[in-house]
């Protein structure tokens, strides 16, 4: 979601018993493909993690996609 609270990208809907840590790695990949696919590259832009979602695994695979996590 942008600062207004609209939906920018892709949305991943998932069981409410799969932990967050799991759901990142293939929300993001959506995200970065579709924001490419429109224009727009997420490429050294910060990507900032609450508690749910941050995790060593995880900050590897936003490093991936060219971000710095937050």
């Amino acid at each position: 979601m942008d600062n207004h609270g609209f939906v920018v990208g892709p949305l991943s809907v998932k069981p409410v018993n799969q932990q967050d840590t799991v759901i990142l790695p293939e929300t993001l990949t959506a995200l970065v493909d579709f924001t490419d696919h429109i224009g727009m590259a997420l490429r050294g832009f910060a990507f900032t993690l609450d508690a749910g979602f941050d995790s060593q695994a995880n900050k590897g695979i936003i490093k991936a996609h060219q971000m710095a996590p937050a």
